[in-house]
Formats: structure tokens, sequence, C-alpha cells
């Protein structure tokens, strides 16, 4: 069914985006609409600007459907609320200049993508925060997970690769799967760690009242 669906940034703003689905593509036109065929009982739709997409289900003969595109801000970035954005990078490769936050229940998930942050610039994770990947690489000079944050790959066919040195502070036992972190991990007081399948490259510094198990 063919069918009109928006395509906006975060602020509500028309975006020029690139829809895909199944064989279909097309471009968004000035207002962000683009007419697009759906089933009815849904498609999968990845929309993408400037190589950074979302992938989101619609649904064929439904007026009105609104589709959020997270467009990488200039300067810090932080993700809070229950927001839960995806980046999907068309050319592997995207430079962020800021620092990253994440935190409330949102998350971020990369697909096939290598998330560059600047020289210096860390990334955060407080409350119940999750920064996931399929298949990508997030290069950062520090990542600290506080709370109940979650790091991990959510696929057990693909690694998900953290270039940084990372400062893992939870509380009680935690678990993360295809996790490679390349420099060096710490885990604070009362973090009882469990990586599946993962690797840890750069050294590790555990506390007496902590433990680490990577199988």
């Amino acid at each position: 069914i063919m069918t009109n669906v928006r395509f906006v940034d975060e602020d509500g703003n028309a975006v020029q985006a690139v829809i895909n689905t199944n064989t279909f593509q097309a471009t968004t036109d000035e207002n962000g609409d683009c007419l697009i065929p759906l089933f009815s009982a849904g498609s999968l739709v990845i929309a993408s600007v400037q190589g950074t997409g979302v992938r989101q289900q619609l649904f064929g003969g439904v007026a009105g459907q609104v589709v959020q595109i997270p467009v990488i801000p200039n300067g810090d970035w932080v993700i809070s609320g229950s927001q839960s954005i995806t980046l999907q990078s068309l050319d592997s490769s995207q430079p962020f200049t800021g620092n990253l936050t994440i935190e409330d229940d949102a998350v971020l998930h990369l697909i096939d993508m290598n998330l560059q942050l600047s020289p210096g610039k860390l990334i955060i994770l407080r409350d119940n925060a999750k920064l996931t990947g399929t298949n990508s690489v997030v290069e950062s000079t520090t990542v600290s997970m506080y709370d109940a944050s979650e790091l991990t790959s959510t696929s057990s066919e693909t690694d998900f690769i953290i270039d940084s040195s990372v400062f893992w502070y939870c509380q009680g036992e935690k678990s993360a799967m295809n996790l490679v972190i390349a420099e060096q991990l710490t885990l604070g007081s009362g973090c009882e760690l469990v990586i599946e399948n993962g690797r840890a490259l750069g050294g590790v510094v555990v506390q007496s009242t902590s433990s680490l198990e990577i199988t």
C-alpha cells in the first residue's frame, strides 16, 4: 500500500532522507514527506541522513506516521529520558566532536558503525542507560559506566569493540556479550562482571570486592 510518511529530526524539522524498504528506495521531498510501499501488517524501513540512520516498523494505509531520524549534533550530546536512538552508518565512520552522555532509561544502539569521538572526549553512562552495538566500534578516551547502565553487543555473531579505557562501577552482577575492550578495563568495588564470548585486550584492574569472568 503506497503510504505517505513524514521524516523529521529530533526537533521536528523536515529532513532530506534516503528511505529504503525491501527493494524500494526513495528520497523525501522538501517537507520531509515520502510515499512508500508498505504492508498493512508492517514493513521494516531504514531511513538515513548523511550516512546515519534509523530502522523503524511502519504500516501500510496508516495516516500520520512520523519517523524521527537522529542527527549527530555538533558538540556535546546528552541522550536522556526513555529515548531510544539507533544509528546505522552506511559509510561506516562517524566523527563526533563532543562528550556523549547517556542517562535515565535511554538507549543508543549502533549498527555497522565506527563512532569516533574527538581526542580527549568521554562517554558516560548512568542510571539504566544502555550503549549497545552490532558489528560496531566506539573510539573515545574513556567510557565510564555507573549505576545499572549496560554496555554490550546485541548479537552473538558479531563483536562490539570498545577502543577506550573502560571504568565500570556496577553494583552486583552485570553481564555483557561479544564485548571486546581494547584498552584497560577497571572494575569498581562490588562489581561482578561476566562477559560472554568477550575479550579484554589492554589489561584489567579488579578491586578486591569485585570479580571479572570472561568466557
